[in-house]
């Protein structure tokens, strides 16, 4: 959500595609099922060099970049009395 992502609630099992500084306004992020195989290839590596980062782990220079789910469960914690829905509506509405 802070990078420009679609919110979306921690318990929905997907995959999150959000561009950080796209060359491209038209580039939004979209969200894809779990089972998915992402592959990314640039285009011009040798003009425009691409660092690329996946969920908070550099890849560093890459030619190209493959993501999947890993094929274990991640257990999430939740605190006493947090509710994500409440807490994102009032996120949005403050701004």
């Amino acid at each position: 959500y802070s990078a420009g992502g679609a919110p979306c609630h921690p318990l929905l099992r997907s995959i999150h595609i959000t561009p950080i500084c796209p060359h491209s306004p038209h580039l939004r992020s979209f969200i894809l099922p779990t089972n998915s195989i992402i592959r990314i290839e640039t285009l011009t590596h040798n003009r425009r060099p691409v660092h690329a980062v996946s969920d908070g782990i550099s890849h560093g220079l890459s030619h190209s970049v493959e993501i999947s789910t890993p094929p274990e469960e991640v257990q999430l914690g939740f605190l006493e009395g947090q509710h994500f829905t409440e807490l994102l509506i009032k996120k949005i509405l403050r701004n």
